[in-house]
């Protein structure tokens, strides 16, 4: 806690088997904690591997680069059903 900045956050990813600071810590410098419930590396790739074992998939919309502003536009209008996703390999591909 001691080495955040002025309105620095802590963020625990996973659960930590402790964590000793004073209560007081939080509000000299404004500083904040925050949490996820999200595990680490070995979590992530053993629900990877999970997912992969039983053909569980996201559903998701590719678009590229160049598709990015009438990405946004649809996304407004609510015409996106799941979620887009740039693909990256056509970030500096030239626009057709």
């Amino acid at each position: 806690m001691r080495s955040l900045k002025l309105d620095g956050t802590l963020c625990c990813l996973g659960i930590p088997a402790d964590m000793d600071f004073s209560p007081v810590m939080l509000t000299m410098g404004r500083r904040r904690l925050a949490s996820s419930g999200v595990g680490g590396t070995l979590e992530t790739q053993e629900m990877l591997d999970f997912c992969s074992q039983h053909n569980i998939s996201a559903d998701v919309e590719i678009i590229s680069a160049a598709d990015i502003e009438s990405g946004f536009a649809r996304l407004d209008r609510g015409e996106v059903r799941y979620r887009l996703v740039i693909d990256m390999s056509t970030l500096n591909a030239p626009a057709d």
